[in-house]
């Protein structure tokens, strides 16, 4: 579904002197030979690094949507070192010596993004990366904290939010009442969907639990898989410039989006796997992550860089969401 978005933030590209400079404070020896683009982001450049006299890349990650959250992400991967599956992160500096944004010198994973490996592969690998993504999101999910909310650079709660219906309600009513969400919905959609989210806003009332780590953009692209001996297993977690303190149903919501949810098996085995480790969930959690994930796609339409394709997928969803529900 994303392979047609369009960037939030340009690309910025570097010479192999300037790459060079910017590894000098942990590796002032070595030279940048060659870089890559890595794929899957839409955010921010991530350029794989190869160096002089030595086999061993590094991942240059460099802040360029919101610099802001660099710091964040910085605090979250030494938060989960040794719980979740991510990168180490070798260095980080709220600003470098060229462009002047955040950036971070990363660990290389290897693996594939999980959204190039859904077509053609058979039930069993469904169930053997399912179980394993579930069991990798129930550790994200252990990670709590005393109120939901948008961290500052400390992971502490900047900016509170509320995870029940009226939270539920208060998005969704602020992104449809910018103008640019009305012109790209118009206006009797825009009614017609806040009647649909005010019937079922008290779903979230019915969920008590503390929030937890919310990775936010749970999805394919930010996941990476490798097979190993035993079979399937999430090798990292990558970018988590998004996240917050919230619910397990916003990570749910994306990560369960088209074509990953529709495969059933995936789909029972990413639940198998994140109960089995701990993770707790309510009966009705399926249709508490699709009601989630409208927020989601309701921010993206109030983004002025989101292309046709974008605004057509979000009306696609939102529409099948409220088709769905009223149906039972």
């Amino acid at each position: 579904m994303r392979e047609n978005w369009s960037r939030a933030s340009q690309t910025l590209e570097f010479t192999t002197d300037e790459l060079t400079k910017m590894i000098a404070p942990i590796l002032p020896k070595r030279k940048v030979v060659a870089s890559f683009y890595a794929q899957g982001g839409l955010a921010n450049t991530n350029i794989r690094l190869k160096l002089s006299d030595t086999q061993t890349p590094l991942m240059l990650r460099v802040f360029t949507r919101d610099p802001s959250q660099a710091e964040k992400e910085y605090q979250i991967y030494q938060r989960i070192k040794g719980l979740v599956p991510a990168p180490q992160v070798y260095f980080y500096s709220p600003t470098n010596p060229v462009s002047g944004h955040p950036y971070s010198i990363m660990q290389v994973v290897e693996g594939d993004r999980l959204e190039t490996l859904v077509e053609g592969l058979d039930d069993s690998w469904s169930v053997e990366v399912g179980r394993s993504v579930g069991d990798a999101l129930a550790a994200i999910h252990s990670v709590t904290f005393e109120r939901a909310g948008f961290f500052d650079g400390q992971l502490n709660i900047a900016m509170p939010i509320s995870l029940g219906a009226d939270g539920f309600i208060g998005f969704a009513q602020s992104c449809v009442e910018q103008s640019i969400v009305q012109e790209r919905l118009g206006i009797d959609f825009v009614h017609h969907l806040m009647t649909f989210v005010k019937s079922q806003s008290s779903e979230f009332d019915s969920w008590r639990s503390v929030a937890c780590l919310t990775h936010a953009d749970f999805g394919g692209s930010n996941i990476l898989v490798r097979k190993q001996q035993d079979g399937w297993k999430v090798s990292a977690v990558l970018d988590w410039e998004f996240a917050l303190s919230a619910s397990p149903f916003m990570d749910f919501g994306n990560l369960l989006r088209k074509p990953l949810g529709s495969v059933y098996s995936f789909e029972s085995s990413v639940y198998e796997g994140y109960t089995a480790r701990g993770g707790s969930l309510p009966a009705n959690w399926r249709k508490l992550s699709k009601l989630v994930d409208l927020t989601a796609w309701l921010d993206f339409l109030t983004r002025p860089t989101a292309n046709e394709r974008l605004i057509e997928d979000a009306r696609a969803v939102i529409l099948e969401t409220i088709k769905e529900n009223r149906s039972r």
